[in-house]
């Protein structure tokens, strides 16, 4: 058994990319975009595998739907977690670290774990974390081995 800690909802076999799930204990599964929001709910309650994570990554910046609709599916749901959310220093929709730092600061009021995409835009990641005692997940890390520490 093991856990997969970055699985999208387009991975678990809603869409293209699908891979075997079958023999995972947990299922860390992000959403992309608000339109992933009911799939997720719909696959948390179905498989009791599924730990959800609520967000909308930075590819998907434009499609936000604001700090309020996050906080009122994260009450729902006592269990879920906020994510994929963070910066992508090669492809970001309008406003990333603006709603990036929103949803991280949604996490951090209501005491959720961040699945945090970052892929060239550590010194931006890491400055919005200054300030939240927050539990994360890093995907993409590829910053220096320095900065481990900064992090923990």
């Amino acid at each position: 058994m093991f856990t997969d800690a970055h699985l999208h909802i387009s991975n678990a076999g809603f869409g293209v990319g699908y891979r075997d799930i079958s023999e995972a204990g947990l299922l860390f599964c992000n959403a992309s975009r608000p339109s992933d929001w009911i799939p997720l709910e719909e696959l948390m309650q179905s498989d009791k595998r599924v730990v959800p994570f609520f967000g909308t990554h930075p590819w998907y910046s434009d499609e936000y739907d604001g700090e309020g609709v996050l906080v009122k599916i994260l009450e729902k749901y006592p269990e879920a977690n906020v994510g994929e959310i963070g910066l992508d220093g090669t492809r970001s929709g309008h406003d990333a670290l603006k709603i990036f730092k929103e949803q991280l600061d949604v996490a951090s009021r209501v005491n959720r774990i961040a699945s945090i995409h970052m892929v060239r835009s550590t010194d931006d990641v890491l400055s919005a974390l200054k300030g939240h005692d927050i539990r994360t997940i890093i995907h993409s890390y590829d910053a220096p081995a320095g900065f481990v520490n900064a992090f923990v």
